[in-house]
C-alpha cells in the first residue's frame, strides 16, 4: 500500500508539471496511472487514478477547443477556465491524498 500512495504522490506531481514540460509529464502520468491501475482495485488509489486521468483527457479535450477557437475571446477564455479547472483539481486530488482519502465527485 505504501508503494502505490508514494507512486499517487509522484503521478500527482508529473501531472502538476506537466504543462511545463509542453504535456510530456502528463502523457508519462497516463500512461503509468493506466498500467497501474488494476493494482488500485480496492483502494483509496483507485479513485485518485480515475480522478487523474479524467482531469488529463478533459483537459486535453477542452485546451483543443480553446486553442481551436483562440483567434475570438471565446477560445482565449475557455482555455483560462480549463487552466484554472486543471489546476484545481491538481491541487484538490493531491489533498485528498495527503489525507489518506479517496476523491469524491465527477467534476468539482
Amino acid at each position: 500500500m505504501a508503494t502505490l500512495r508514494t507512486l499517487s504522490h509522484i503521478l500527482y506531481a508529473l501531472y502538476a508539471f506537466s504543462p511545463f514540460t509542453g504535456g510530456l509529464a502528463g502523457i508519462v502520468a497516463l500512461i503509468i496511472d493506466y498500467v497501474r491501475r488494476p493494482a488500485m482495485r480496492g483502494t483509496v488509489y483507485l479513485s485518485h487514478s480515475v480522478w487523474r486521468t479524467r482531469t488529463f483527457w478533459w483537459t486535453l479535450v477542452g485546451s483543443v477547443v480553446g486553442w481551436s477557437m483562440f483567434w475570438n475571446h471565446f477560445g482565449a477564455g475557455l482555455l483560462f477556465v480549463v487552466s484554472i479547472w486543471y489546476i484545481y483539481r491538481c491541487v484538490k486530488g493531491w489533498l485528498r491524498l495527503l489525507e489518506s482519502k479517496p476523491v469524491l465527485g465527477r467534476w468539482f
